[in-house]
């Protein structure tokens, strides 16, 4: 959790939303297989669309390897 703190506030907390490996390649797919745009199968599925970009990158770039999981190292 990540505190951020701005001139005078007072603390708010940010949560890091984590997706399973499941719904990161249901996101890719879809965003390829719709008539959608990709800010729009994003906004559909309540992620940013850069997230969904790098998704797609990490994707083409090493099927076998991509979204391994919290903590894991890609070999």
């Amino acid at each position: 959790m990540l505190l951020h703190y701005k001139s005078g506030e007072s603390f708010m907390k940010k949560r890091t939303k984590w997706y399973s490996r499941e719904f990161k390649l249901e996101a890719v797919r879809l965003s390829h297989e719709s008539d959608r745009t990709v800010a729009e199968a994003a906004s559909e599925l309540g992620i940013s669309k850069s997230s969904l970009f790098r998704w797609r990158d990490e994707l083409a770039d090493d099927p076998e390897q991509a979204f391994p999981g919290c903590g894991q190292m890609k070999n």
